[in-house]
């Protein structure tokens, strides 16, 4: 277990003293922010480097853990195909939450190292003594480090049941056979709604031997032969197609669990910077400043156009939107469309100003 986890999991089970250690130790009341103002600048220059480099360090190991986590829960297809007697909602909730140890352990490491890096750089760039140290010990970092994890966490295990309850209340409208309704639901746990409706269909391809089951990118090429000579006549066993169903959706559930790493790694990295500042202006000597905050794209062709136009963009408060109505960290506001944030790569950097709304 690593030690960035280690140091959570024990703070969850303690009592975790409020605020952080002296900002500025050695200090005097006479200090200005200037010093502190152009540390923190300076180390934000190049935050699109070193915020996605840490991104991509971890990116495989939470793809690991998130693809383990739903690998269980798929697993857990007999609780709530056993519960569908009792109604779409019984059934939903049938369905645990997805577990969160080994997720958490994975997006610590770079939340960790992030918000360590942030205070480092600050650290660096100035003469004057500064004794801060980030930990996932510290309350205020691990409330942000939770809302993160745990945001994930129950966003996936609510999207499944409801993903469940819209099989069996829509299968109970139409008529649906409980035998159906349970195959539906076997293919859809650990995949988002559309994804369960791609496993189902191309089991109907499988089906009625309609060629459209070549087609599929995540197929195994390996059984092109069988299921070709299934769609000029020879029909598949039901074992068949259950394995190549199987195997289809195994597939899937990697995608989509390197899909939420590549989001999550980069978002991890992004609140563990985040809360560093946070803690910082948090403490008592800050008292009356405030971040600005510089929306940083990345230049690439695979920026939205919206981020783009974003760049350079500057508002101040740590939870103001941007002109594009997002936070960096993306936050988990449900209006806001997925395809706006999954894969985002762009951050912020921060400048500590004093807080007019104090004068």
């Amino acid at each position: 277990m690593s030690r960035p986890f280690i140091e959570y999991k024990s703070a969850l089970n303690c009592q975790a003293k409020s605020g952080f250690v002296e900002f500025r130790k050695a200090m005097n009341s006479t200090t200005n922010f200037v010093t502190f103002n152009d540390a923190l600048e300076k180390s934000a220059t190049t935050a699109d480097d070193w915020l996605l480099s840490i991104a991509d360090r971890w990116q495989e190991a939470i793809a690991e853990a998130v693809q383990g986590a739903l690998g269980w829960l798929q697993a857990q297809a007999a609780a709530v195909v056993a519960a569908m007697s009792q109604g779409p909602t019984a059934s939903a909730q049938a369905l645990p939450d997805l577990p969160q140890n080994d997720i958490a352990q994975a997006l610590s490491e770079p939340f960790a190292e992030a918000g360590n890096q942030q205070t480092q750089k600050i650290k660096s760039t100035t003469d004057k003594v500064i004794n801060f140290d980030f930990s996932l010990r510290n309350k205020n970092v691990s409330t942000f480090f939770e809302s993160q994890t745990m945001s994930l966490i129950q966003q996936i295990s609510d999207d499944q049941r409801q993903s469940i309850h819209n099989i069996i209340s829509e299968g109970e409208k139409v008529g649906s056979s409980t035998e159906k309704m349970a195959r539906q639901i076997r293919d859809q746990i650990g995949l988002t709604e559309t994804q369960g409706k791609w496993v189902e269909n191309y089991r109907d391809e499988l089906i009625n031997g309609d060629p459209g089951a070549l087609d599929r990118e995540l197929r195994d090429r390996r059984s092109d032969s069988k299921v070709q000579r299934n769609i000029d006549g020879k029909q598949l066993t039901t074992a068949e197609i259950d394995k190549l169903v199987a195997g289809y959706k195994s597939r899937m559930i990697a995608m989509r669990a390197t899909a939420i790493s590549r989001t999550e790694s980069l978002r991890s990295a992004q609140y563990g910077a985040f809360a560093s500042i946070n803690a910082m202006l948090a403490e008592p000597s800050m008292a009356g400043m405030t971040v600005e905050k510089s929306w940083l794209a990345t230049s690439d062709g695979k920026t939205r156009e919206a981020h783009r136009e974003c760049n350079g963009k500057k508002v101040i408060g740590l939870e103001t939107p941007f002109s594009n109505g997002l936070i960096i960290p993306h936050d988990d506001d449900p209006n806001i469309p997925a395809d706006e944030v999954i894969n985002c790569r762009c951050t912020a950097t921060f400048r500590i100003i004093a807080d007019k709304n104090n004068d």
